[in-house]
Order: C-alpha cells, then structure tokens, then sequence
C-alpha cells in the first residue's frame, strides 16, 4: 500500500470514528452528514487504490496482461451495526472492486478497439437469449442500441448455439491479450463453462416474463471476469443455502478431495462426473440450440 493509500485508509478510519461520535448526539443531520463524509473518503481511496493498480500496469511489459491477471483492487466499505433494529454503530472491512479496462486503456493511450467487439458480442448474446425464449430478433439489428464502431463490427459464429459461442468469445478475447501460442493461436483460450459461464450471468429477471440483459459495461467486466480465470488458472464456483452442519470449511475440504481424485464422485480424477472442458480448437459435434417458436 502505498503512502497516499495509507493516508486515505487513516482518513476513512477518522470519519467512521466521527460518524459513531455523532450517533451518540442523535442529531440526524449530523448523523447523515458524518455518512456522506463516510462514503465520500471511501470514494477517495479506491480511486487511489484503482489508479496505483493502473501504475503497476503501466510498468509492466504488458499492462493489459498485468491488469487483466490482477483483476481486482483494494477498496474499503463500512456497514451499519444494528442491535434489533436500533444503530448502534458503524464499522469497516476491505473489499476488492474489478478494474476498469477501458479507462486503463484510455489513461494509458492503449487501442481500445475491443470494445465494439463486446459491445457486438452483447448483441449476439442477446440474439441467443431471445432465441432460446422463443422471441423473434427479426428486428433486433436496427433495434439494439449500440455505437456505429459497434455496427461496423463483424464476428463469425452462431450465437444459439454454445460451440458457436465458444468462437465469439475467443475471437473478442483475441483482441483484448494475445500471446502466440507457437501454432498462431491465442495461448489463453476460453473453454466451455466460460461460455455457460457468460450465458449463466449474463440475464436477469427484469420483470413478468421477461429478461433483461447485461449492458456493454458489465458485459465488458464479464469478459474481463472470465479471462481473470483463464490467466490465473482458477475455477468457478457455485453458490447455494447449505443445510444445517454443512460448513463452508467442509465445503472446501470436499472439492479439495474431488479435484485429487478422492471425493465420491466417479470420473477421471477431476471430481465427480468432471469432464475436460472444451476450447475453440475443439471439434464442433454440437447441434444448434435453437429454440422453437
């Protein structure tokens, strides 16, 4: 951390402390003020946090590699302590926020050209979407907001099924960190749980039957989310109310037995029923997944 950082992390430590000294006044305005100072000193410190990131980066042999590997910067947060409903007081914790790519790229002066990739990739997305809930995208083209550099772009690959998927996803990762892999491809290659993945994340419920999708901005970070994994080597994880006893420790100590080969499910060492995931390079033998009207 460094000194600058240290100085607005003891500066968001002071307002949490005057915001707990007003709390005893019960003065609201006083109260809501020393909260706004609060969150305006947060504000402070992951800016300086974001921009020291984007410092490594620059002096790294490649900044967009540097900073899609790390990822994430520190930030801190606070939260309201409450005993039955009453504040009682207010404290603080870390936390980490996802790197801005395209103001990296811009404070930088790095090509981002990228961008109209993702931004025509959210579009084939949402082709897929409407497709598999059986919504026509006849008009799609002249209806899906994007920029005319957007509108220029051209990507190869069928968006309804996941194969296709795969080839749209690597083509834009291509474009934003590539690294001959010795045979002119790419050696970071996206799989296809990085497909579901994106497909998993990418909608929401945004109403009676309906489906809202990601934006070009979070759908940038999804993107930038994925190739996080594939530079660190990681894997995805699922979250799910536990019953009763199951702790998360035992959680862990489960998967770690199932990636050694131990756990009780059958397959190749790889956990239970864990297949190898598939890559751009692979094979198509998938069919369409279209959806009938």
């Amino acid at each position: 951390m460094t000194t600058k950082l240290n100085e607005l992390k003891t500066t968001v430590l002071e307002k949490i402390e005057a915001y707990n000294s007003a709390l005893k006044t019960n003065n609201h305005d006083k109260i809501a003020a020393a909260e706004a100072d609060v969150k305006s000193a947060e504000d402070d410190f992951a800016e300086q946090s974001q921009n020291d990131l984007f410092d490594e980066c620059a002096a790294a042999a490649d900044p967009m590699y540097a900073a899609i590997k790390a990822g994430f910067f520190d930030v801190m947060r606070h939260k309201i302590d409450r005993d039955e409903g009453i504040i009682t007081g207010m404290h603080w914790y870390m936390d980490r926020r996802q790197i801005d790519l395209v103001k990296l790229c811009k404070k930088l002066q790095k090509p981002i050209e990228w961008k109209a990739k993702v931004e025509k990739l959210g579009e084939l997305l949402c082709k897929r979407v409407m497709n598999d809930v059986g919504k026509s995208t006849a008009n799609l083209n002249d209806q899906y907001k994007m920029s005319k550099q957007a509108k220029g772009v051209k990507l190869e690959g069928d968006p309804t099924s996941n194969s296709g998927l795969l080839k749209l996803l690597q083509t834009v990762v291509d474009s934003m960190l590539f690294e001959d892999a010795g045979d002119g491809k790419n050696k970071y290659k996206i799989n296809n749980r990085d497909v579901k993945y994106m497909l998993h994340c990418y909608g929401r419920k945004g109403g009676v039957l309906t489906i809202a999708v990601a934006n070009t901005s979070t759908l940038i970070k999804l993107v930038a989310e994925i190739m996080y994994r594939v530079t660190n080597e990681l894997e995805y994880d699922v979250k799910f109310k536990m019953v009763r006893g199951n702790t998360v420790a035992n959680q862990k100590a489960e998967n770690e037995a199932n990636k050694s080969g131990k756990g009780s499910g059958k397959g190749s060492g790889k956990g239970p029923g864990k297949e190898e995931p598939l890559t751009a390079d692979a094979p198509n033998t998938e069919k369409s997944a279209e959806v009938a009207a």
